[in-house]
């Protein structure tokens, strides 16, 4: 019995967007499609779902997905990533489902309850990559350093992900990622719930700036126009239709101060 399925499983939020993946990847006219999200969300992920959220909430989520999907598949592919790094993966699936090199190692962070829980679910599953799972507490910036720093040492192409994670995080909390990043990840994908910059602009300029930002709006105008028409029409007005978010590629510069190499 899994932490799922007793109601102990600690983060409702990473249950209700598995689900929210199932939802759509059920659908005919899907724009992603997620074979483990179902197995990931559990009975409760998916009474979560039924309560809390619906199909609005499951296309706007996929939209978000599948902006970082494109942009992680693109910057492993064109800049030759090697090493990819998920700060609070979640129950992210993409080594499961996307088309990777399968000598890419791509490495988890996550709270050590839903790292135990992603492997029993996906135990029997085979990725298309190198997948490594660690348990860490994300609030803790001396244990995030740490563990960092000891995984990607030798590291010298590397991608972070921080999806839902930045957003999450305290401002003191960003600042002191963006200080500490180890020199080998050099480059940084991030979404957040506007189309406008927000927290990337914080980021210092002289060491990151932004190589690509895919719009969610545009996104869904390209993969699902009906969808964003009907969802835009059952919008509330104090919403506004616009309100859809951005997914940023960001590349470094400098090193603490040093150009990069």
């Amino acid at each position: 019995m899994t932490h799922a399925d007793t109601g102990d499983f600690p983060d409702d939020q990473a249950l209700i967007l598995a689900a929210c993946l199932a939802h759509e990847s059920a659908r005919d006219d899907r724009i992603l499609n997620d074979p483990q999200a179902a197995r990931l969300a559990g009975g409760r992920g998916q009474d979560l779902f039924t309560a809390t959220a619906g199909p609005e909430q499951a296309f706007i989520a996929a939209l978000h997905v599948a902006a970082t999907d494109e942009l992680v598949q693109w910057t492993i592919l064109d800049r030759r990533v090697h090493t990819t790094v998920t700060l609070g993966a979640g129950l992210d699936a993409r080594p499961y489902r996307l088309g990777l090199p399968s000598d890419l190692r791509w490495v988890e962070l996550d709270d050590d309850a839903l790292v135990t829980y992603k492997q029993l679910r996906l135990a029997h599953v085979q990725p298309t990559c190198r997948v490594e799972r660690v348990a860490l507490d994300l609030s803790d910036g001396l244990q995030r350093h740490d563990v960092l720093h000891r995984l990607v040492s030798d590291v010298t192409r590397g991608l972070l992900v921080t999806e839902h994670t930045t957003g999450a995080l305290p401002p003191m909390a960003l600042s002191e990622l963006t200080a500490d990043l180890p020199a080998g990840l050099k480059w940084w994908i991030l979404d957040t719930p506007s189309s406008d910059p927000g927290p990337v602009n914080d980021l210092p300029a002289d060491q990151w700036q932004i190589a690509n930002r895919l719009d969610v709006r545009a996104e869904a105008l390209r993969l699902a126009p009906k969808r964003l028409e009907q969802l835009e029409s059952d919008a509330a007005p104090q919403r506004g239709p616009a309100g859809l978010g951005a997914v940023w590629l960001l590349r470094r510069t400098t090193v603490r101060g040093r150009p990069r190499s």
